[in-house]
């Protein structure tokens, strides 16, 4: 079933093309950041007017006269819809959306390092990653979420120095415990104990992870895909592969790169681009349509001569690569120091101890992933409304007590039987703005997928929780008149179910009680 945006662009598209004999691709239309202009917008009369040689304001009011059954007002060019009850409760009760069904889609994130925790800025990107996967999923897509563990390579051996005091690439408690953990002679090679301590690192991450309510289906090791896969990438790349003294290249600016890039150095080993391109042949054997990055935004430079690799390969599907920024931590109104190198960092699964995984994940996805977050753990571990996680929760355990309320005091008898008789509904302007609100998520969700930006829907879900608050303080809901009681329950069955799908996207629990 389409979404309500959907069906009024389908609607503006047939306008169009009836009247006008235009045939136009029409944008779906969108939230408006200020929600007093009401649930959706369009800006289709700006894009339309010179070729249709009438003004913006002209073709809006003509438009919107024609969607009057969406609430649609031409204001100064736009077209703003107020959706009517009676358009919103068609929509408020979709259960998924369906245009990435039969898309087989992998998403790879976290990815880190097995030389160390999981720090704070890795918790970022796997709450973003893992909340990506879970919209792709409501939206239809078979979704396989991997981690890619980099056992193989300098960092390695860099670590296994560590662990016998001849390298200070690795500091602090965690290395230092490290040492306890794992039984080694220190004349072994290095390369071999910083494996051997790599595995128990990676043990420790799934321990982190799945404390951190994140399952991944599959775990690939690069020293396992290396011995299987790179001498098949390298002879797949041979004819964009020249030698330069000792090392070979790859021709990455062929493709859009700003430089061409190393793949075999002069050792003879691989590179890591040259793991990562055996890596990606791997994931474009397996037949994907859509390939999902979650990177951190220090990456960036590494994008086109990946997608070289890919093209190269054969690779004509979607690649896609969402780049994760940096997390400050804020304690007692100031940044906290940290340093990977020093080894001073928090970890992840210290900040799920301290705040909790909630409040972790609610938190990490309140800025869009490419803006800098400022991680308030005081805030953060707040049990009242100032905190954006309890504020949100706090409306759905609202909406539960309710109905409990409803149920003991035999106020409850006859709903469900009642809601499906359309007929009987009585809702005043703050019912209808509860449940257009409500029917408008399968647009945001359409939009957070489209843009793999899981802040789209908790920007959302701090307005209509807003909306709700300020409802619930207002309006008297359990009153005696039937018709009044029932449709007010209705609003808040709607507006709970509505929290509770975000939530589950999210990944964050909806409490039936606080």
């Amino acid at each position: 079933m389409k979404t309500l945006g959907e069906t009024i662009k389908e609607v503006i598209q047939n306008l169009l093309t009836d009247r006008f004999k235009v045939r136009v691709i029409v944008p779906v239309p969108e939230i408006p950041k200020n929600l007093e202009y009401g649930e959706l917008f369009t800006d289709v009369a700006f894009k339309l007017a010179s070729s249709l040689k009438t003004s913006p304001n002209v073709l809006a009011e003509e438009l919107s006269c024609e969607l009057k059954d969406f609430g649609a007002q031409a204001v100064n060019g736009f077209i703003n819809f107020k959706i009517p009850v009676s358009k919103s409760i068609r929509f408020v009760n979709l259960n998924e959306l369906d245009f990435l069904r039969g898309k087989k889609v992998l998403c790879e994130f976290v990815s880190a390092n097995p030389t160390g925790p999981l720090h704070i800025g890795h918790g970022r990107i796997a709450a973003v990653g893992g909340a990506i996967s879970k919209i792709l999923k409501f939206c239809g897509a078979e979704v396989v979420n991997e981690f890619y563990i980099n056992d193989a390579g300098e960092q390695i051996e860099k670590l296994g120095l560590a662990l016998i005091g001849k390298s200070e690439e690795y500091k602090g408690k965690y290395t230092e415990s490290l040492r306890e953990r794992i039984k080694f002679d220190p004349n072994q090679d290095p390369a071999s104990i910083g494996f051997a301590a790599s595995q128990i690192i990676i043990e420790d991450i799934r321990k982190t992870l799945k404390n951190f309510r994140l399952n991944f289906d599959s775990w690939v090791s690069e020293r396992e895909i290396a011995s299987k896969y790179s001498k098949k990438a390298l002879e797949l790349l041979k004819d964009y592969i020249y030698r330069e003294g000792d090392a070979y290249f790859l021709r990455t600016t062929l493709f859009g790169d700003d430089k061409d890039r190393v793949i075999v150095k002069s050792d003879g080993k691989p590179t890591y681009f040259g793991n990562d391109c055996a890596y990606h042949l791997y994931k474009v054997e397996r037949n994907f349509d859509e390939l999902v990055q979650v990177w951190g935004a220090d990456h960036h430079g590494y994008i086109n001569r990946i997608m070289a690799a890919l093209k190269i390969f054969g690779f004509k599907n979607k690649f896609v690569v969402k780049l994760v920024q940096m997390v400050n931590l804020i304690r007692d109104g100031k940044p906290v120091q940290m340093s990977k190198r020093e080894g001073t960092f928090i970890t992840l699964q210290e900040l799920i101890d301290e705040v909790g995984v909630d409040s972790a994940k609610f938190i990490y996805l309140t800025r869009t992933a490419d803006s800098h977050l400022d991680f308030d753990v005081d805030l953060a571990k707040k049990k009242n409304m100032e905190n954006p996680v309890y504020y949100v929760q706090y409306a759905h355990a609202r909406t539960s007590s309710l109905f409990r309320e409803a149920r003991s005091k035999g106020f409850y008898d006859g709903y469900n039987e009642w809601k499906y008789d359309m007929g009987r509904f009585i809702f005043e302007e703050k019912e209808r703005r509860l449940l257009a609100l409500s029917a408008v998520l399968y647009d945001v969700i359409y939009t957070s997928a489209k843009m793999y930006e899981p802040a789209v829907i908790t920007s959302f879900l701090m307005s209509l929780a807003k909306e709700f608050h300020s409802y619930y303080q207002s309006q008297r809901i359990l009153v005696q008149e039937k018709d009044v009681r029932f449709s007010r329950l209705y609003t808040c069955e709607v507006v709970q179910r509505a929290i509770r799908i975000c939530l589950d996207i999210l990944g964050v629990e909806a409490p039936e009680k606080m």
